[in-house]
């Protein structure tokens, strides 16, 4: 029996590259997103770690000239994320539109594999199929070899039994030739042929 081949196969193919495709566009969006998000939150982290070290020296006392170098450099990172969520909300449709896309790619994709699948088990029920008719015709030959043999054995049985029954009413005289058990079987036959 060939081999399984699927009509579609190099389609699937085709619905594969452009998934991997999709999912590499999907994923370069994704880092652009990720490395705007650790630039933020490294950002968010400084302010953090400035407002800290101010209120440690407002504590031992601070000049104007410090608080206002502060409140310049925390507003300028503060502009700087702004700027950054900006930016991530900017991707965020881009970043939405590119998952829709791995999504459709992966279920055009599916639906040619789930249709692969069906052609193969259909394909697997046909060879199981075929390969029972040719068990049962093989088997039935065999049976078919066996009584074969089996009459012709049968035939040969009753060729020996016509044989000796021809021997045994022969109406030849001498007797002594032949052996002892057909001298008995023809001394019964003969009892009975005279009734």
């Amino acid at each position: 029996m060939k081999k399984f081949q699927f009509k579609l196969d190099p389609l699937i193919t085709i619905r594969k590259r452009k998934e991997d495709s999709e999912i590499r566009n999907l994923s370069i969006i994704v880092s652009q997103v990720n490395n705007l998000n650790d630039e933020k939150n490294s950002l968010q982290h400084e302010i953090q770690l400035m407002g800290d070290s101010i209120s440690q020296n407002i504590q031992k006392g601070i000049s104007i000239k410090d608080y206002f170098e502060y409140s310049d450099v925390n507003r300028t990172l503060g502009l700087k994320i702004n700027s950054l969520d900006k930016q991530i909300n900017e991707k965020q449709p881009e970043l939405d539109l590119a998952r829709i896309r791995v999504d459709h790619a992966r279920k055009e994709k599916k639906i040619l594999e789930i249709l692969r699948e069906n052609s193969l088990k259909e394909y697997k029920k046909k060879i199981q199929k075929q390969e029972k008719l040719e068990l049962e015709e093989f088997l039935t030959t065999l049976e078919f070899n066996k009584l074969t043999e089996q009459e012709e054995s049968s035939i040969g049985q009753n060729e020996n039994n016509a044989r000796t029954f021809k021997i045994l009413t022969q109406e030849d005289k001498t007797d002594e030739n032949l052996p002892e058990d057909f001298k008995k079987l023809k001394s019964i036959y003969d009892k009975f042929a005279k009734k």
